[in-house]
């Protein structure tokens, strides 16, 4: 069962963080986390693997102001996000770019969680599967064999609403459809009280918000150890 905890730009005391983790057992959990950039270059020791919360969609060279597949590597990243809504709403991103981000981490030895999801519009009028199967197929070929699928209802996301089981369950089902081999994970809004239903949804969690307070995590950890 994977928990991914994207703590998105905010600030928190990563070292202290990561010894509160550590103090737990974890047999069932496999905990990875998603700290902003310059978190990424404190070199912390850490048990726990690493991912990015966003990779260029360039390799090295002069490109001002981003951070290629190469350098994370060298930072010690193994996993990365790769086309979370909020990227996709606020900085423009679209199939194609998401395409070239993708490709890139694999080059590097990176593994790509993929993420997709529905608008509000496409959930009322029945259009969440094609959505997402376009958003899949358009970045991801059919012939990929290690692949990792992050769930997130776009309209879900911070909002404290979670789709019912059976719409949650029809994806992950889709997604495995089109790749068998997937590791499928759920997000948006996910909490402490909530988490041990949606994960039994799927082959993990991506928390947002909810990981930012580390008791809330842990939590979070304590209710998947029990599945």
């Amino acid at each position: 069962m994977f928990l991914v905890a994207n703590f998105k730009a905010h600030s928190l005391n990563i070292e202290t963080y990561i010894r509160q983790l550590s103090t737990l057992k974890t047999l069932k959990t496999k905990i990875v986390l998603a700290p902003p950039y310059p978190y990424l270059l404190q070199k912390t020791i850490s048990p726990f693997p690493i991912c990015s919360q966003d990779v260029s969609a360039f390799g090295i060279g002069p490109y001002t102001g981003e951070v290629p597949a190469k350098l994370l590597k060298s930072l010690g990243v193994s996993f990365c996000l790769v086309g979370h809504s909020e990227r996709r709403a606020f900085f423009h991103e679209d199939n194609p770019t998401l395409k070239k981000k993708f490709e890139l981490c694999l080059e590097e030895g990176l593994q790509p969680i993929f993420c997709v999801g529905e608008t509000q519009q496409e959930h009322e009028n029945n259009l969440t599967l094609p959505s997402i199967t376009k958003q899949l197929l358009e970045v991801i070929p059919a012939s990929a064999s290690s692949v990792m699928v992050a769930y997130e209802p776009i309209w879900s996301i911070g909002s404290g609403k979670t789709p019912d089981p059976s719409s949650i369950k029809t994806v992950v089902d889709t997604i495995k459809t089109l790749y068998p081999r997937s590791i499928v994970l759920y997000g948006g809004s996910v909490n402490a009280t909530n988490a041990a239903k949606l994960a039994r949804l799927a082959d993990g969690l991506l928390v947002g918000s909810a990981s930012n307070d580390i008791q809330t995590f842990i939590q979070i950890i304590q209710q998947l150890e029990t599945l």
